[in-house]
């Protein structure tokens, strides 16, 4: 009897890692679609074709930099929380409550991490002109291939 109880907490415990994996996968595809945009404000070619001044290039820098130092403040601490989320997986009676809470401190992380880049894009969309705009908007939707290579840069 031992044995069949033990088997069930092994299945629910298993079913249970599969669904955090699933909402971090998910957490983290969301984020990323958006920073794609964000980076392509990165790519000296964009910035180029943008016309941007001298000041406009080091406002966007300055953003740039200030929200990467938060970011990974940030992504340092979904780490840490998700190899806190593994000691709860693995203790000998896991508690649900627990769990279920780190789950939710991840995920209000990632939810803080999107937060910060909307807020750079916002940030940076005040800097451009109503014509910097427009071109930029241009670039992002005839221009796929970039979107595409700029998300594969992200993966590394």
């Amino acid at each position: 009897m031992d044995c069949l109880k033990l088997q069930n907490e092994e299945v629910r415990m298993k079913t249970l890692i599969k669904i955090i994996a699933a909402l971090i996968v998910v957490q983290f595809k969301t984020i990323f679609s958006f920073e794609h945009h964000i980076a392509l404000l990165r790519e000296p070619r964009i910035l180029e074709e943008l016309c941007l001044t001298k000041e406009q290039r080091e406002k966007i820098r300055s953003i740039h930099f200030e929200t990467e130092k938060n970011a990974e403040n940030i992504k340092s601490k979904i780490r840490i929380e998700e190899i806190e989320l593994r000691e709860l997986l693995f203790e000998e009676k896991p508690e649900i409550k627990k769990i279920e809470e780190k789950i939710k401190k991840i995920g209000d992380l990632n939810s803080e991490l999107r937060i910060l880049k909307i807020k750079e894009f916002l940030r940076i969309k005040e800097i451009l002109t109503p014509e910097q705009l427009e071109k930029f908007r241009e670039i992002v939707r005839e221009r796929p291939f970039l979107r595409e290579r700029i998300k594969v840069r992200f993966r590394d």
